[in-house]
């Protein structure tokens, strides 16, 4: 498997194909299977050159102690993308890997063709979207957790939620794997690494990148959100103070678009590519 050294960080990456750069920045917990699994950095490197990283502490990448805030991933983002000769490009990014693209276009808009983003919460936007307890898979995740007798709170906390994954009994595990399936069973059980990490709060932190540093990007935006999203004063938040934003709606989503409906996740984004390239 392909890895590079960046920022004390051993980093698992894949690239593929050749034209514009496009750089694939997946979830918060989530890792590059995404990617795999639906199939995107294959649909997308018959035109484009496609790169695709687990962020650090996440899939086949290293953990380390600090580092999950936007503005340090940024840092990640950027050394990667130098090591691996990526030139100006469109970011491609679901949920927080959102935060992560479009905070690099704020933060360097020279090297940032685009962001297409996913149904992404901004921390920095949590005045106006305050509950984050309302997203569909936390609660469903907080329902499959209650049926191995592990309790979570209402409001999303994964620091607390990583604590309790590393402490889960071999029983527990087989209960989760019974009701969930053995795939969604082993990605939970990976979050445990995260336990003695500063990941469960540093990515929820603003980090620099509030809503003044939002409002002010410039650059082609294109913002998914998924039909059940939760954060749709956040969509209207968006359309309203960026210069150059397009916004569609995902049907049958709820924050997992490109698993949920990837048809419709892979034609937004194809066109929206396309758009930004060839503007």
């Amino acid at each position: 498997m392909p890895f590079l050294e960046a920022n004390d960080c051993r980093f698992y990456y894949q690239q593929k194909g050749t034209g514009d750069d496009v750089v694939l920045v997946h979830a918060f917990t989530s890792s590059t299977a995404i990617w795999l699994f639906t199939n995107t950095i294959e649909k997308l490197a018959k035109k484009y050159r496609v790169t695709a990283y687990d962020l650090r502490g996440h899939g086949s990448s290293a953990v380390t102690p600090t580092g999950y805030s936007s503005a340090e991933m940024v840092e990640d983002f950027f050394t990667i993308c130098e090591r691996l000769d990526v030139g100006k490009c469109v970011v491609v990014g679901h949920s927080f890997g959102g935060v992560i693209g479009m905070h690099a276009a704020w933060s360097k808009p020279e090297s940032i063709r685009g962001v297409i983003f996913s149904d992404t919460y901004f921390p920095g936007l949590k005045s106006i979207e305050p509950d984050m307890g309302q997203a569909e898979p936390w609660a469903e995740l907080r329902e499959q957790m209650m049926k191995c007798d592990i309790q979570l709170g209402a409001t999303v906390d994964f620091a607390e939620l990583f604590e309790k994954v590393k402490a889960m009994t071999s029983d527990q595990k087989a209960i989760l794997s019974r009701n969930m399936g053995a795939m969604s069973a082993n990605w939970i059980a990976t979050l445990g690494r995260l336990a003695e990490t500063n990941a469960g709060s540093a990515a929820f932190n603003e980090a620099g990148f509030g809503l003044e540093q939002i409002a002010s990007i410039n650059g082609p935006v294109l913002a998914l959100y998924d039909e059940f999203s939760p954060f749709h004063q956040t969509r209207e938040f968006l359309e309203s103070h960026l210069k150059n934003i397009r916004s569609e709606i995902i049907p049958k989503a709820k924050h997992l678009a490109p698993l949920q409906n990837t048809h419709k996740f892979l034609k937004f984004v194809e066109e929206g590519i396309a758009e930004m390239t060839n503007p």
